[in-house]
């Protein structure tokens, strides 16, 4: 009987562990520094403060955002967006205020969101149907 009464207790020990060494990973092993560049810690928090980093985040090649603005990564120029996932799936190939957004007609057309949903439309920074532009539609 005491092995049944031990065994939880030995398994709540283990989970509390995890959780505390979970929560102590340094920034340049977290999924923060792999995903968006965030590999430097400053204050007791992740940041993305170098370019380097920024390149080889998962964040350059899905949104365009491959240069550090000090403390997260951001698109610097229209080619980024241009060569980025979301260009591709999202028509998010233009540059707007340090990210990638959709601004062009043509860049909606040739996406694939266009391709499979019908949205072919650039509306407040994203493809959308005609449907979705309220009463007035396009101008």
């Amino acid at each position: 009987m005491r092995f049944y009464l031990l065994v939880p207790v030995a398994l709540l020990t283990l989970g509390s562990s995890a959780c505390d060494e979970e929560a102590r990973i340094p920034c340049p092993s977290s999924g923060d520094c792999t995903e968006f560049g965030m590999c430097t810690e400053i204050g007791g928090r992740c940041i993305a403060d170098r370019d380097e980093a920024c390149a080889a985040a998962t964040v350059c090649m899905r949104e365009g955002r491959c240069h550090s603005d000090g403390e997260e990564c951001m698109a610097r120029s229209e080619a980024q967006c241009r060569s980025s996932e979301e260009c591709r799936v999202s028509g998010h190939c233009g540059l707007v205020d340090s990210h990638c957004e959709a601004t062009s007609e043509a860049d909606c057309k040739a996406s694939e969101r266009c391709a499979f949903f019908g949205n072919c439309f650039p509306y407040f920074g994203e493809c959308a149907a005609k449907g979705e532009h309220g009463p007035s539609g396009f101008h």
